[in-house]
């Protein structure tokens, strides 16, 4: 039972710093490409990592009103989930807003992640491609990881 509510408090926790973390630390985020990043800094030349940082700079600065308004209507859902008065229609609608917010994130970071592999040479994409692989393999054996142990404590 205590390992259960651990690992609650622990996800609730990690998924509301989120869009913090995404923001304070670029792409990234929730099934980003932030850990393939350091590999096309590592890559890159001096041309493209400059490339690299200015489209960067231009999606924090498009993104940064989209995570803070995301962080504001994810305070108003936990409001509305502790009140004695919401309903299912006010819950509801919150989530739809919150919904819309992220589908306009998500298209943004599409369109960065395109940014970024236009700079990048086949080679260049070919050795990330690897690489995000490896690390979707890892997280996926995280995932699966976490899952038997809910389910051992859910026994």
């Amino acid at each position: 039972m205590r390992k259960k509510l651990f690992v609650s408090c622990f996800l609730a926790l990690a998924l509301s710093a989120a869009p913090s973390l995404a923001l304070a630390f670029g792409p990234g985020g929730h099934g980003g490409h932030g850990d393939s990043l350091m590999a096309y800094k590592l890559l890159f030349n001096d041309e493209q990592n400059k490339q690299l940082d200015e489209t960067l700079k231009a999606s924090r600065t498009e993104m940064k009103p989209l995570i803070e308004k995301l962080m504001e209507e994810r305070k108003a859902m936990h409001a509305l989930m502790q009140s004695d008065t919401s309903t299912e229609k006010d819950i509801r609608a919150e989530a739809a807003k919150i919904g819309e917010i992220m589908a306009d994130m998500a298209v943004k970071k599409a369109a960065q992640t395109k940014a970024i592999r236009k700079i990048a040479t086949k080679d260049q994409l070919a050795k990330i491609d690897a690489f995000r692989e490896k690390q979707h393999a890892k997280r996926e054996h995280f995932h699966e990881a976490m899952r038997k142990m809910m389910e051992q404590d859910a026994k």
